[in-house]
């Protein structure tokens, strides 16, 4: 642009010259002041609106210059960001997939929901599909809890008349990088109860590694006596000043050790899930405590 102002100022030059000298072929009489003023104002007149519009015209290139490389260097921000996003969300769509198991018999109904992972992305995710399938769910042994009449609550029984249905079920609580933190529960209900029961058991499963993640890998080593001491003090708080704990009982320590591997993992805090009875009567629908991830810092593994 610079270039272009010095040729608008030498072309100046130049035209004054050509003026001058035309000027200069003239008779004597003719060359006078006035015709000279007037010919070089209509000369610089010129020259200016000439050199006016160049200018005019390179600074609106310039701008648009200035727009296209910003237009593009949105647009390249923006297709980077969605890209990111959507194959985020892609990778946590894929990873968890729900697969379905359902029986129905005279005196007995199994509904199963429970999640898969995607060997394809990961062939260690085996790990976690066969826990579920060959522990977790093992369809024979529910079956055979059903024919013996095994009491499958701590407050609820059933007779040879009642229908019972088992239902399996999830939620995810965590999926990123490091960890998977997924609750399963198994609810048991019976025809003449108003109520289900609950069983719980958690995994926190290590995408990464392909391994299953422990109260042990969780957290530093002999952590459990300072855990239960905030577990506790959760509760008691619980019992103190909700009333849906009032019938709630403190929690002891070997009761703890026996659950210390049952809990999940968000982003801001960590539950601990108890079953039916343990700490709540069924009527209470209270499962878990729950702690900050904040307060357990000093015993956290870095990893987490």
């Amino acid at each position: 642009m610079v270039k272009n102002v010095e040729f608008c100022t030498r072309k100046m030059g130049h035209l004054h010259e050509e003026m001058i000298k035309k000027i200069s072929l003239k008779p004597i009489h003719m060359r006078n002041k006035s015709n000279l003023l007037v010919t070089l104002l209509i000369s610089v007149v010129f020259t200016l609106g000439s050199c006016k519009k160049e200018k005019s015209a390179l600074l609106a290139d310039h701008l648009l210059e200035i727009k296209e490389k910003k237009q593009l260097e949105a647009k390249a921000t923006t297709t980077l960001v969605n890209s990111t996003v959507n194959s985020d969300n892609k990778v946590l769509e894929n990873k968890v997939t729900t697969k379905s198991f359902y029986k129905n018999e005279d005196n007995y109904v199994i509904d199963y929901r429970y999640p898969v992972l995607d060997t394809k992305q990961n062939p260690s995710y085996k790990v976690f599909n066969d826990f579920i399938t060959d522990q977790y769910l093992d369809y024979k042994l529910s079956v055979k809890d059903i024919i013996n009449k095994q009491k499958l609550s701590c407050q609820i029984g059933y007779d040879n008349t009642e229908r019972f249905k088992r239902l399996v079920d999830y939620k995810v609580y965590a999926n990123n990088p490091k960890v998977l933190s997924v609750l399963l529960y198994k609810a048991n209900h019976y025809t003449k109860e108003n109520q289900y029961s609950y069983l719980f058991k958690t995994l926190n499963f290590d995408p990464i590694k392909g391994a299953f993640i422990s109260f042990e890998s969780m957290f530093r080593p002999g952590a459990e006596k300072e855990v239960f001491k905030l577990v506790s003090k959760a509760l008691k708080e619980k019992i103190e000043n909700d009333d849906n704990y009032q019938q709630c009982q403190e929690l002891k320590y070997d009761t703890f050790l026996t659950y210390k591997d049952n809990f999940v993992i968000d982003k801001n805090t960590i539950k601990f899930y108890f079953d039916d009875c343990v700490i709540c009567p069924v009527y209470s629908g209270n499962y878990f405590v729950e702690i900050s991830r904040s307060s357990t810092l000093d015993i956290l593994n870095t990893d987490f």
